[in-house]
């Protein structure tokens, strides 16, 4: 019986030996391995860094012009302002253009000094 056991603890050393020694050369080649790939990423980097900066150019995109401003339209405009409950005509009203290109008038009104806004028809 005692040489059972003696034969599994041999067994079982010279088998976790060889298993260690085994990783252990793998790992050395994985090691190299490594080394090299690293190596390989420096001189890379160096060349990029080496080379003057590409000049990078955003697409251009064309928004439409917006409209001639002028102080005062030609005929008085009308708006319905939020705090008199009532339409009024648009005070020192100016022609602005929204985000998308759209003309729109922009002013105060007469009687509460409020601001007033009307989307005005495309021309």
């Amino acid at each position: 019986m005692w040489q059972f056991l003696l034969g599994l603890i041999a067994g079982f050393a010279l088998g976790w030996w060889l298993d260690w020694y085994l990783s252990r050369q793998e790992t050395h080649s994985l090691r190299e391995e490594v080394t090299q790939k690293n190596e390989t990423i420096a001189k890379l980097q160096k060349d990029l860094l080496a080379q003057p900066p590409a000049k990078a150019q955003a697409p251009k995109r064309e928004k439409p012009l917006p409209p001639p401003h002028s102080a005062e339209p030609e005929e008085p405009v009308t708006a319905y302002c939020v705090k008199c409950k009532a339409h009024r005509s648009i005070e020192s009203a100016q022609r602005v253009a929204l985000s998308n290109g759209r003309p729109a008038l922009k002013g105060t009104c007469p009687v509460c000094h409020s601001g007033l806004f009307r989307i005005v028809k495309l021309l």
